[in-house]
């Protein structure tokens, strides 16, 4: 194990052309922080010897001779047992950086009722690995997702490149803004298996059945609708203990999107007690892209 991390910190150090150094203190900081809440206090850590002036500097440097990408490959050879990717898109908040380009209003949660979740600032699109040991979060790539991007889309191309330098078989993980049509779509293409929350409100249809006479005319796609509030039953059906109850899980297989036609699984999972009370109030749906 030591001599992994050995040749993994070397493989790092040749990677930087500049300021090699001060780049290795500042990810020494990074990784044993405990106290800071900014950049610049990553200085005021024990592995960081030197001052604070030196972070900007070193940071300019990153990617001078190679690109992100180069540095995700570096990153994704030495990781620990993961299977599961994450994509998801975090709020960054730059209220006062008045020189800051390609500033934009931005949704961003409050905790203060009737406050109105919008700010200014960026958007950034993330993939992080989840080791499977150690319960960490690895980020694998980050992008600002400019104003004219569709912030969505961004991910799946992150994603796409991270999958184009794997061998192994993932998990990908995302949230309900990743399921609309087109983000499905590009998904069905992808080297891995995606497990994506729908909303409860969607309506999805059974594929059109073949006639059994020929017909001139253009033959039907889509048949029967799937509503999720008031679905029909389903194909597969898994009940397994847990603690003081049990999951109920219920699977429906190929199901159409509308618009984009890609055939996914929709599963719903729901946790009922012993005296088969649901413990919460609406299920949780998935979307399985294979």
């Amino acid at each position: 194990m030591l001599d992994h991390f050995i040749e993994f910190r070397q493989e790092l150090y040749d990677f930087f052309s500049f300021r090699k150094d001060s780049l290795i203190d500042l990810i020494d900081s990074l990784a044993g922080n405990h106290n800071a809440t900014s950049v610049v206090r990553l200085s005021l850590e024990p592995t960081y010897s030197r001052s604070y002036s030196t972070i900007s500097k070193a940071i300019n440097y990153v990617f001078q001779s190679h690109s992100p990408k180069e540095l995700t490959r570096i990153l994704q050879k030495n990781l620990p047992i993961c299977q599961i990717l994450v994509t998801d898109v975090v709020p960054i908040q730059r209220l006062f950086a008045k020189t800051l380009q390609e500033q934009c209003f931005i949704h961003k949660s409050s905790p203060i009722k009737n406050q109105k979740p919008i700010t200014i600032g960026h958007n950034y699109s993330l993939v992080c690995a989840l080791a499977s040991e150690e319960k960490w979060t690895l980020p694998l790539s980050v992008e600002r997702v400019k104003p004219s991007d569709v912030r969505t889309l961004v991910g799946i191309d992150q994603l796409e490149e991270i999958l184009k330098n794997s061998t192994q078989n993932w998990i990908h993980v995302a949230d309900t803004d990743y399921s609309g049509g087109e983000v499905l779509k590009r998904l069905a293409y992808l080297h891995c298996t995606s497990l994506i929350r729908m909303r409860s409100n969607r309506v999805l249809y059974f594929p059109a059945k073949k006639p059994k006479k020929k017909r001139f005319r253009k033959p039907k796609i889509y048949g029967k609708k799937f509503y999720f509030k008031h679905p029909c039953k389903a194909h597969e059906e898994i009940i397994t203990p847990y603690k003081d109850g049990y999951f109920k899980i219920e699977r429906w297989n190929n199901l159409l999107v509308p618009d984009v036609q890609v055939l996914i699984d929709v599963v719903r999972i729901r946790l009922y007690k012993k005296n088969n009370r649901p413990v919460f109030k609406h299920p949780l749906w998935l979307a399985v892209v294979c």
